[in-house]
């Protein structure tokens, strides 16, 4: 009697999630710390945080509002990569299913 390999036991799916996980670990960790800069430099380098740049406005604001704009690009990067995602499960299940296993 012969095992059926289940999806999850291939070396491909293993492949594949480690390498999301990796992806997604590292846009998380740039979120967190890019964000958790704002008020560790606001409370250890107020004075460049005080520095003004444009029309009477401190550095921190810009930088503050530069978060939108950081959260919008990992938004959109991870938009872009969830579609190889996509395609890669869409070859896993394809492949799994070829094989005679079933999901």
């Amino acid at each position: 009697m012969s095992r059926k390999i289940v999806i999850y036991d291939s070396t491909t799916f293993k492949r594949f999630v480690s390498k999301k996980r990796t992806y997604i670990l590292i846009l998380t960790l740039f979120f967190f710390l890019y964000y958790i800069s704002l008020p560790v430099l606001t409370t250890f380098f107020p004075n460049i945080m005080n520095h003004t740049i444009i029309g009477g406005l401190p550095f921190a604001w810009f930088y503050a509002l530069s978060q939108f704009f950081a959260i919008w690009l990992i938004c959109f990067l991870y938009y872009r990569k969830a579609k190889s995602f996509d395609e890669t499960v869409e070859q896993l299940k394809n492949e799994s299913v070829n094989r005679g296993n079933y999901l």
